[in-house]
């Protein structure tokens, strides 16, 4: 499996450079409201969590309140230091780690819950495979999955935007903008996911981000056996 791609991660590491999470047309204060009811049901094992692309951590603080340690993952260092800001008023169970999905630096078993809300729509679609055999991996038998991935909703104004993305991207030699995106769907999940991996649920919502783009979300959670 490669490791880090170089390209790649500078891109991410100006982007976050020049930004707070609040300046990201993507950005939603505080952790998503799926987690907060999932965790607040209370159906997991003792143990630690991963957040899964991480960025400024706001999921994983939150998971820090469940977990010891919770442990965020992302390929820029830059936004796991705003992470730490964020985390440094909160109970101290909050690390942070700069690594690739899905090559990861963890034992097998290492975790009784993993989280992911935007992570894997960025993986490339021939490492889907390793992404669900690592998240396998990585958890502890009855551990919970929890995956948030998205793709734009179909509309004139959002294909707009996506063509002056691409082009942005393009001229600016961004590394992120190289290539055909793939959005995986509800067939490519259950062909994916692991026989060890049951699903507890497997839901869509459509969701406007603060540019006003609307954009078409599913929401799994899953437990390993």
């Amino acid at each position: 499996m490669p490791g880090i791609q170089p390209d790649r991660r500078a891109t991410l590491e100006g982007k976050w450079r020049s930004r707070r999470d609040c300046e990201f047309p993507w950005h939603v204060p505080g952790p998503p409201p799926q987690l907060v009811d999932l965790l607040n049901e209370g159906a997991w094992p003792d143990g630690a969590a991963l957040d899964l692309g991480c960025g400024s951590g706001a999921a994983t603080t939150h998971l820090a309140r469940y977990f010891r340690p919770a442990v965020g993952v992302d390929l820029a260092l830059a936004a796991l230091r705003q992470a730490e800001e964020l985390a440094s008023g909160h109970p101290p169970h909050a690390r942070f780690v700069v690594a690739d999905v899905p090559r990861l630096p963890f034992s097998s078993g290492a975790f009784a819950f993993i989280f992911d809300r935007g992570c894997l729509q960025s993986v490339p679609q021939e490492a889907w495979a390793a992404y669900f055999i690592e998240v396998e991996r990585l958890l502890k038998p009855g551990g919970g999955f929890q995956l948030l991935t998205s793709k734009p909703s179909w509309s004139l104004t959002g294909a707009l935007h996506m063509v002056r993305a691409r082009l942005r991207s393009l001229a600016g030699g961004d590394a992120l903008g190289r290539g055909k995106r793939e959005f995986i769907s509800d067939a490519s999940i259950s062909r994916l996911l692991p026989a060890s991996m049951g699903t507890i649920l497997l839901e869509h919502f459509s969701f406007r981000l603060a540019n006003g783009i609307v954009r078409d979300f599913t929401h799994g959670v899953f437990r390993r056996t």
